[in-house]
């Protein structure tokens, strides 16, 4: 939006209220409508008058008065700047202005929706014809006569008219706007403030008092009693200087506190815009007055003040929000450098980040700009001159556009707006149908002005503090209560998402005892005509009738009836109108009825079908029934059966033509019949026509009859040719005149379903072609003569040419041919064409055959197993072809090229073999190779060590590059044998262990020796178990570990403190831990070995005895303790259990309190003792506690209540009276 726009809106909202709020007003107004169109961002030619959206769509129950079309983002002004336009000749009583100051296209006229849609889809707009200008616009479409902010979402109006303030809340709140319940506004933020401000075009009233009878309105109770004087924020009775809104959902929510005297304060953060020294009361001024002329600032007014008002509409709990009268459609106009912002969207207040995005711009960021009211007063710099803007817990809903200079030299030039949407959730405000209802009676509740869902209602009562929570998630909550009392009620509110729950104002409720009324039912009628006249009914209803009421507004808004009675005569019905009954028993509160329409049924509002093209041939399809405000069922007819035929809603395709379609709804409780017509379209279809075949000919064919290719037309063909002289047509017959090629032409001519259609083929005619003899093959020998070649007969005259495919083989100069190599060739004679001939070829076969090489000597070779590889000298030869060489005997040796690789002992035929050339045959040559024997080399043949009794095991043959076979054998077999290659162990020592490896075909026997030397073995000794003994026990015997060895076992002790050790005898002599250790001697085929056990001695526990029980009195003196007897000679302490009664300190006990204490002497562990408890009881017995004097008391009657004073006493017992 350009700051030139901003300007503009300000004009535009002030010109607006008039226009909008001058309409006339019909009997048959909407209550209900619906404005939608594509979604799409559409781009815009710069300069090129284009519709904005030709898919709006408009319903409604009624006619609607009045519309507008806004350039609301991006607008450039002026003579050169965008244009709003209606294409076409508007309906009549429809005429438009366009304001090119404001961007706003003014329609004005009372029409129904479709004649709305027709004019909506036919908007257009011209953009503008300046260099520089952004490229986004947003083009809002408004229905009705109040103006819509989308600040808030919800739509205001400027009355026209003065009056008090009284009068003023009485006005708004009977006036109603699709579905919305009016009320004077109520101003939440600066950004409404200012949105308000510019709407206004002089002073205002709006919904704002500190009278305590209108705040008790609004609270629904009587909270205050008093209006007061000054303000006095310590009183709960008065209202002086405490301001409430007291209109709408904001009702009962309190906003500042204190006059201009004393200073004036916002009430939990809540928006207030006083002017300076306001509110003063300078004489009954209860009542909020917003300034025109002032920035909209307030001030306090009394209520005989006349003013206009601002009524806002939304909100409301009990609004019909299903009408949308909002459409905005964005476009890009081609051509701008300025670009588009994306990002923005929804946060939850406090903690957030959002990034927006600069793109599609060239040139540079100047700045960013930031504002509340979507710059309808001036944005806020922001210092970034990047594309990017990263924006971080923000608190209010803010809008956000960039400055660029562009590289078209624009300067300073602002993209669109977009906005990052701040939800925070607010509790709202309760009131009651009942503040005071008896047992048994219905709480009937409704929540207004709060901000996010309702996840669940609250109750308790008034002396808890613990709420129940109640089923419930809507504005309205009703349930019955069975037991007196004082109850408060509240309802919790969240955003999902958005952090932690609130809760609503608290909300009274008191039960008593009594009847409560009930409301009962009342019937409902319905007419055709208008001016009904009939009876409704009420029926089980108890208590007193009150009142009946009536609404037109579908229950937003209710006329009292000055009636009692159970029934009720109405006459003159001419719309829908709404009934019920409030009534009332005795102080057990009211309720109403249930409600009783009477319907006067009106023509559906049916949408208009889009007309349909079809095509014949087409598939059946299926008719979508139009939207409607009827329930009827819709049944469908063709005006023409030969195009299309209907069943149910499936329409058939008969024919190509014209039908109209319609749409017949049936009459349903609310609705009359009504139709709708659409036009169907069936076009001709072309027609489907075959493959028509191409044609080759050759000339002097006769001619032929051509077959009409296949076609889903009954149209007749005629055929042409396009060259008459290569052939010509005659009805459908072609006779050949020439060669060379033609398009033959089908033509298919129109019938009622069909188009004409036309297919061609080609047809080619050919040259024939010459008749030529036999041309024999040739075989020949390289080195032979030069020949002269036969030319072969034929039919034609052309001359012969002679050409060879392999000069290589022969080359032909005219008729000869002289032979250049061996091989084949392909000679080919050549006849030239004539008029009536093609050309023609021969072809024969010439075949020169190779000749043999004579290759030279191939000497014989002598070598020895284990040379090296040798290269083999090529014998000569009068052929340039290459040698390979082969061996007779790969066993003996290998050749690879003319390499021989020695591989065994023996002899071998080497052959050279001459491959063939181009000229000569392949030759070969051969040679004998002899190879001789050699020793083997024997590789390591290592030494073994072995322990006595260690098991068999396996020789590993020494490495040898002899594949032979090896025995062994062993020089000590009283140390080992060997059997195979295994060596079995007989007895410790050491034999040499020979290896013999056989001769084999390459080479000689060998040998190879190793040491085995075997160890003596150590013996295996079995568990030797540990022994747990007590001090004082006697001597035991040692029993021996078993094992595998013969030695004798010694003993001995690790601690002689704890056990000697005899033989194997163990004698105890103290308590502790010993090693036995068991020692076997050496044998010849054994070591000697050890094994362990721990011996552990513990200690023997004490005797304890004569430790006695005991017996005192409380206040006895303390008292030593007598040690028990014991056989150890450990120290004794002692402990008393319950230190109340007693506590010991060494061996002394001191009496502390009568009871029951246990004496506990612990007697100390010794070397050879375990520590030891034994107990006694100690009873202390109560005494008679000693109390002073407690003097007597003379009083009189009458006399004042008294205190006593407690006798001295030596207790501390509580004293009781008598």
């Amino acid at each position: 939006m350009s700051l030139k726009f901003v300007n503009i809106i300000k004009k535009l909202l002030i010109i607006t209220v008039f226009i909008l709020t001058s309409g006339n007003v019909f009997s048959q107004t909407a209550t209900q409508a619906n404005i939608a169109g594509s979604t799409a961002i559409t781009p815009v030619d710069k300069g090129i008058r284009t519709v904005i959206d030709n898919s709006i769509t408009v319903l409604s129950n009624g006619t609607i008065s009045g519309a507008k079309v806004i350039i609301s983002g991006g607008y450039i002004s002026g003579s050169t700047g965008d244009i709003l336009s209606v294409i076409g000749t508007l309906p009549s009583g429809i005429t438009q202005s366009y304001n090119n100051t404001t961007g706003v296209m003014s329609l004005t006229g009372v029409a129904n929706a479709s004649t709305w849609q027709t004019v909506l889809r036919n908007v257009a707009i011209t953009s503008t014809s300046a260099s520089c200008y952004p490229e986004q616009r947003l083009i809002t479409f408004s229905l009705g006569d109040k103006f819509y902010n989308p600040l808030t979402q919800h739509w205001y109006e400027a009355s026209t008219t003065s009056s008090n303030w009284a009068t003023a809340k009485a006005n708004a709140a009977s006036s109603t706007f699709f579905g919305k319940v009016g009320y004077l506004a109520t101003l939440t933020s600066q950004a409404e403030n200012n949105f308000i401000w510019k709407l206004m075009s002089s002073d205002a009233w709006v919904g704002g008092s500190d009278d305590y009878l209108e705040i008790n309105k609004a609270l629904g109770r009587n909270v205050f009693s008093s209006q007061g004087t000054s303000y006095n924020a310590a009183s709960t009775t008065e209202t002086e200087g405490k301001y409430y809104w007291v209109t709408g959902p904001e009702a009962g929510t309190r906003i500042s506190n204190g006059n201009s005297v004393n200073g004036v304060s916002s009430v939990n953060g809540a928006f207030i815009n006083w002017a300076s020294g306001e509110p003063n009361n300078s004489g009954s001024e209860h009542y909020i007055q917003l300034y025109s002329a002032n920035n909209g600032l307030w001030n306090d007014l009394p209520n005989g003040s006349s003013l206009r008002s601002v009524i806002e509409y939304g909100g409301s709990a009990l609004d019909d929000n299903s009408s949308i009268t909002i459409f905005t459609k964005e476009l890009l106009v081609s051509g701008s450098a300025s670009g588009r912002i994306t990002g923005g969207g929804s946060v939850c207040s406090g903690t957030n980040s959002t990034t927006l995005t600069l793109t599609g711009y060239s040139g540079t960021v100047v700045r960013w700009e930031s504002s509340a009211d979507n710059f309808y007063t001036a944005g806020v710099p922001i210092s970034n001159t990047s594309p990017n803007l990263t924006v971080s817990n923000l608190t209010q809903t803010t809008y956000y556009r960039a400055v660029v200079n562009t590289g078209t030299g624009c300067t300073a030039l602002p993209t669109g707006s977009v906005a990052i949407n701040v939800t925070t959730a607010i509790g709202g405000n309760i009131s009651a149908l009942n503040n005071s209802i008896c047992i048994g009676g219905v709480v009937n509740l409704t929540l207004s002005g709060e901000e996010g869902n309702i996840i669940r209602w609250e109750r308790k009562l008034s002396t808890a503090s613990t709420w129940t929570s109640l089923t419930g998630t809507s504005n309205s909550f009703t349930e019955s209560l069975s037991e007196a009392g004082s109850y408060l009620y509240r309802a919790v509110v969240q955003i999902p998402g958005c952090g932690s729950a609130v809760t609503s104002a608290e909300y009274p409720i008191t039960v008593t005892s009594g009847t409560p009324p009930v409301g009962g039912s009342l019937n409902s009628l319905s007419s055709s005509t208008g001016n009904f006249s009939g009876t409704l009914t009420l029926t089980g209803n108890s208590g007193t009738i009150i009142k009946w009421q009536s609404s037109t507004s579908n229950g937003l808004i209710w006329t009292d009836i000055n009636h009692t009675l159970t029934t009720y005569n109405f006459t003159g019905v001419n719309s829908t109108t709404l009934f019920r009954v409030l009534l009332q028993n005795g102080t057990c509160g009211t309720a109403y009825s249930s409600v009783g329409t009477v319907t006067i049924k009106t023509a559906p509002l049916i949408s208009s079908p889009a007309n349909v093209t079809k095509t014949f041939g087409d598939a059946a399809y299926t008719l979508t029934a139009p939207s409607s405000n009827s329930t009827g069922a819709f049944t469908y007819t063709s005006s023409n059966t030969s195009v299309a035929t209907i069943a149910g809603n499936t329409v058939t395709i008969v024919g190509a033509g014209t039908t109209t379609i319609t749409a017949t709804q049936a009459e349903d409780n609310n609705y009359t019949s009504g139709s709708v017509t659409s036009t169907l379209t069936v076009s001709k279809v072309n027609p489907t026509i075959g493959s028509f075949a191409n044609v080759n000919k050759t000339f002097g064919d006769a001619a032929y009859t051509l077959t009409a290719p296949t076609s889903n037309s009954s149209g007749a063909f005629t055929y042409s040719s396009s060259n008459t002289s290569v052939a010509t047509i005659a009805g459908n017959t072609v006779t050949i005149v020439g060669a060379g090629t033609t398009t033959i032409t089908a033509t298919q001519a129109e019938d009622n379903n069909y188009t004409s259609g036309s297919v061609t083929s080609t047809l080619t005619v050919s040259k024939a072609n010459p008749t030529i003899g036999s041309f024999a093959n040739v075989n020949k020998t390289f080195g032979d003569a030069a020949y002269t070649i036969t030319a072969p007969s034929s039919n034609s005259t052309g001359a012969f040419t002679y050409t060879s495919s392999d000069a290589s083989v022969a080359t032909v100069s005219g008729n000869t041919v002289t032979i250049v190599g061996a091989g084949t060739s392909t000679i080919t004679a050549t006849q030239a064409a004539t008029t009536n001939y093609n050309s023609g070829t021969a072809t024969s076969t010439l075949t020169v055959s190779k000749i043999n090489p004579t290759i030279g000597a191939f000497a014989n070779i002598a070598k020895n197993f284990g040379d090296a590889s040798f290269s083999l000298t090529a014998p000569s030869s009068n052929s340039t072809g290459a040698f390979t060489y082969t061996s007779s005997d790969a066993s003996v040796a290998t050749v690879s090229g003319n390499t021989v690789t020695i591989v065994g002992a023996g002899t071998a035929t080497i052959t050279a073999t001459q491959a063939a050339t181009t000229n000569y045959n392949s030759g070969t040559a051969t040679s004998t190779l002899t190879v001789n024997s050699i020793n083997p080399t024997l590789g390591a043949f290592a030494n073994v060590n072995k322990t006595f009794g260690d098991a068999s095991f396996s020789l590993t043959a020494p490495t040898s590059n002899s594949s032979g076979a090896f025995t062994y054998s062993s020089s000590n077999t009283a140390v080992a044998t060997v059997s195979g290659n295994t060596v079995t162990i007989v007895g410790a020592g050491t034999a040499t262990i020979t290896a013999n490896q056989a001769a084999t075909t390459n080479y000689n026997s060998g040998t190879a020796t190793s040491t085995l030397t075997v160890a003596k073995a150590n013996p295996t000794l079995g568990a030797f178990a540990n022994e747990n003994k007590t001090f004082g026990d006697g001597a035991f015997t040692l029993t021996a570990p078993t094992s595998n060895s013969s030695g004798a076992f010694t003993y001995s002790s690790s601690n002689t403190a704890v056990a000697t050790v005899s033989g194997n005898t163990v004698t105890i002599v103290g308590a502790g831990t010993a090693t036995i250790t068991a020692t076997q001697a050496s044998t010849s085929n054994y070591n000697s070995a050890t094994a362990t056990s721990t011996l552990t001695v513990a200690q023997a526990a004490p005797t304890l005895s004569n430790f006695q029980a005991i017996t005192k009195n409380f206040g006895d003196a303390s008292f030593t303790l007598t040690a028990p007897t014991s056989n150890s000679s450990g120290a004794f302490t002692y402990s008393s259990s319950n230190t109340a009664v007693a506590t010991v300190s060494g061996s002394t006990v001191t009496i502390v309190g009568a009871g029951t204490a246990t004496i506990t002497a612990t007697q100390a562990a010794t070397t050879s003792y375990s520590a030891g408890t034994i107990t006694a009881t100690l009873t202390v017995s109560k005494i008679n506690p000693t109390i002073g004097a407690f003097a007597n008391i003379a009083k009189n009657f009458g006399d004042a209540s008294f205190s006593l004073t407690a006798p001295s006493s030596n207790s501390t017992g509580a004293f009781t009276y008598t």
